[in-house]
């Protein structure tokens, strides 16, 4: 039986979840809706591969809950809301939101 330190994961789990955390940035408001949907998903496999109490698997949490609010908020969106609607905002958000994930690919991949 083999353990693995330091990590909740295989090193071919990790390899797969760093990977997936190399997101692109979006430019429109559709592109921007499916990168936060790859970055849930990316952060999610992330997590995967480290332990529950590590401090980094509490950033990706953290990340994870941000783009998922901000993905839900704009599916929520009437798009005829005030100038400040998520429909709006979604670009800019999406793109905090992949910087964010870089930082922490960067933590956990390099």
């Amino acid at each position: 039986m083999t353990l693995l330190a330091g990590c909740g994961g295989g090193s071919d789990e990790r390899a797969e979840a760093c990977s997936a955390l190399d997101v692109r940035t979006a430019v429109t408001a559709e592109a921007a809706s499916r990168v936060l949907r790859e970055v849930v998903d990316a952060e999610r496999a992330a997590l995967e591969t480290l332990d529950v109490d590590d401090p980094l698997a509490a950033r990706f949490r953290n990340a994870r809950a941000k783009a998922e609010q901000a993905l839900a908020s704009f599916t929520r969106d009437t798009a005829d809301s005030l100038s400040m609607s998520p429909s709006a905002t979604i670009v800019p958000t999406a793109r905090r939101m992949v910087t964010e994930t870089r930082l922490l690919r960067s933590q956990l991949c390099d």
